[in-house]
């Protein structure tokens, strides 16, 4: 991913992050050599951020689903519905920190 015209790779790595924090919560496992190579990703990343190789401008909200390709506020109106529909579907509720 580029912004700006340079690499990027923040949000990504953060993203990367979250959906393995998803996995985990749901069951999922992961080797060590897995988690070594998300730890040492994270290093390479700071390390190039710090010497300014990558930009860590955020990058404008972006949705693709097949051939339909948005950016900014109606990006998040899909995903709003994209979630909407996955949540109606799934069998595993999701956790909001809720007490009942």
């Amino acid at each position: 991913m580029f912004n700006n015209g340079q690499p990027y790779l923040l949000d990504a790595y953060q993203l990367l992050l979250e959906m393995d924090k998803e996995h985990k919560r749901r069951g999922g496992k992961r080797s060590l050599e897995f988690e070594h190579k998300i730890q040492t990703m994270g290093e390479v990343i700071n390390l190039a951020l710090q010497d300014g190789v990558l930009s860590n401008e955020k990058l404008p909200p972006f949705y693709v689903y097949g051939d339909c390709k948005l950016l900014s506020g109606k990006a998040y109106l899909e995903y709003q519905k994209l979630l909407y529909l996955k949540w109606s579907q799934d069998s595993i509720a999701p956790r909001c920190n809720v007490r009942r």
